[in-house]
């Protein structure tokens, strides 16, 4: 109720209409030349966060838009995926209004990936780059979560340090 309609329309513009406009602007060149690759960046978000009802509904347009593009243009070889960004070490405005602003949250202390470690830009890049390149050529309309799960209301939980682990056990 608190999110002001002008805000609302920025939020769209910057992360709906933006890669809108760029794969209206890309697709014919793929076509014309025998095919090509999108992919675009979500946010766990996208599946609905409380108080986040602008962030959540542009990410959710952008899985649904990855998609759809995905099978209108199967046919074109035209590959479009989505990415999912995560795991408590990429430094930015969402993840740091997640822990108030404070930053060293975002360090070794972070709930992290499976990988034992906080996702960093080099984990998203690396699995944008796999998706781009031709060893990726037969997936389309997929998304790759990295490291993202445990931070958008997943049943993951919470690892338990030895102090917890020796007064319940």
């Amino acid at each position: 109720m608190d999110t002001d309609p002008g805000i609302w329309d920025k939020i769209m513009a910057v992360n709906l209409r933006g890669p809108f406009l760029m794969s209206r602007a890309v697709i014919p060149h793929f076509v014309s030349n025998g095919g090509g690759c999108i992919v675009n960046v979500g946010s766990g978000a996208g599946w609905g966060k409380a108080n986040m009802a602008a962030y959540a509904t542009s990410k959710g347009g952008i899985i649904a838009m990855s998609a759809s593009m995905a099978l209108d243009h199967f046919y074109d070889r035209v590959r479009v995926n989505t990415v999912i960004p995560g795991g408590g070490g990429i430094v930015a405005g969402m993840s740091l209004g997640r822990v108030g602003g404070d930053i060293s949250r975002l360090g070794p202390g972070a709930v992290g990936t499976v990988a034992g470690r906080v996702t960093t830009g080099t984990d998203l890049g690396n699995a944008i780059a796999w998706l781009m390149s031709p060893e990726a050529e037969a997936i389309s309309g997929t998304i790759i979560d990295v490291g993202c799960f445990a931070h958008q209301g997943s049943s993951v939980p919470l690892k338990r340090t030895k102090i917890e682990e020796k007064s319940n056990g």
